[in-house]
């Protein structure tokens, strides 16, 4: 849960924030929303290569478990 979740969360308050209160959780939203965005496109590369993310982890761990075997 993130900071602006959490300020969502208590609701308003009795006095307001001050302005860089505001900017920053307002920051930290639009952060959110573009690392939302760069998850679909990863997804969507992931899709086209044929791969899942899964598959594509399973096979560097056995890359690197092979390199380790060799010594």
């Amino acid at each position: 849960m993130a900071l602006p979740d959490i300020v969502d969360v208590l609701g308003p308050r009795p006095y307001p924030f001050k302005k860089s209160v505001m900017e920053y959780l307002e920051e930290l939203r639009e952060r959110e929303v573009d690392v939302a965005e760069e998850d679909k496109e990863d997804v969507n590369v992931d899709e086209d290569s044929g791969m899942s993310t899964d598959e594509e982890q399973d096979s560097e761990t056995n890359t690197s478990t092979d390199k380790s075997e060799e010594i």
